[in-house]
């Protein structure tokens, strides 16, 4: 029991740590030096997905008016690569050096990413316009499936009492916390709208917690080992040495004595 109790104290500070980021990110966009509400990235690219079937000048207009520090960059027009009819014009940040590929198809808008210039001003190098939430998601993921583990692993700590029970109750929290984190990791390589790119931005720590529980779960399934049963005079489910007892009930869990063992305690207390 004490190894879960340190094990869920070491998830508190992960949780408050991922907590602190969101908070961060929804009031500062993780920029600095200027109005991030008014020249950061996601502002950029909330500003952009209405404009979703608008043609290509219209859209440039529209975002050079609001924000006048983004222009043209020097290679407006490139072929993506790929077999449909859809192309790419660059639009650069002066204030940031962030760039947004804005890609068009037959003449009109579809979608845009933004790769930003400083690694420390963000932790993945594409964002999708469409889904421009993303990876609000996946950090509030993150940060709810630490904190069912948390709770879980101290809910687990308080009721091992009970030995075979214990053992149920453990693997039941690990598939949990996996699945938990398996969406997590299922939303970030989900496949755009569009399905021409996937967004492979998962964070190491996600990576790190789902190996440590899955570690764990393989420990306690390869190392688990059938208890002998107990002697006579003790209870089946929990242990509890009975000897005195007479009520037919074990007082620490509940369970109804076995009419052999209370013969036993029967005749200890009437030798008495």
């Amino acid at each position: 029991m004490r190894m879960w109790i340190i094990f869920a104290a070491l998830m508190l500070p992960f949780c408050a740590v991922k907590g602190w980021q969101e908070y961060a990110d929804r009031k500062w966009g993780r920029q600095s030096g200027y109005d991030a509400t008014k020249t950061s990235s996601w502002a950029i690219l909330r500003a952009v997905r209405p404009l979703i079937g608008f043609p290509a000048d219209q859209v440039e207009a529209r975002l050079t008016a609001a924000f006048p520090q983004l222009k043209l960059d020097s290679a407006p027009v490139s072929a993506t690569g790929n077999s449909d009819s859809c192309y790419r014009r660059v639009l650069r940040d002066t204030k940031t050096g962030d760039t947004f590929h804005f890609y068009y198809r037959d003449g009109t808008y579809r979608y845009a990413t933004a790769r930003q210039s400083n690694p420390l001003l963000g932790t993945e190098p594409n964002h999708y316009a469409p889904v421009e939430y993303a990876r609000q998601c996946i950090q509030l993921t993150s940060v709810a499936c630490w904190g069912i583990v948390f709770l879980a692993l101290l809910l687990v700590a308080r009721l091992t009492k009970i030995r075979d029970a214990a053992v149920i109750q453990r693997l039941l929290v690990h598939l949990l916390s996996m699945a938990m984190l398996a969406v997590s990791i299922t939303w970030a390589l989900d496949p755009d709208p569009w399905g021409r790119y996937r967004r492979t931005d998962i964070h190491a720590d996600q990576w790190i917690v789902l190996g440590l529980i899955a570690a764990t779960l393989i420990t306690v399934v390869f190392t688990y080992r059938r208890k002998k049963p107990l002697p006579l005079g003790f209870c089946p489910t929990c242990g509890y040495n009975l000897t005195g007892n007479i009520s037919g009930i074990c007082p620490e869990c509940g369970t109804p004595v076995p009419e052999e063992l209370r013969e036993t305690l029967t005749g200890d207390a009437g030798s008495a």
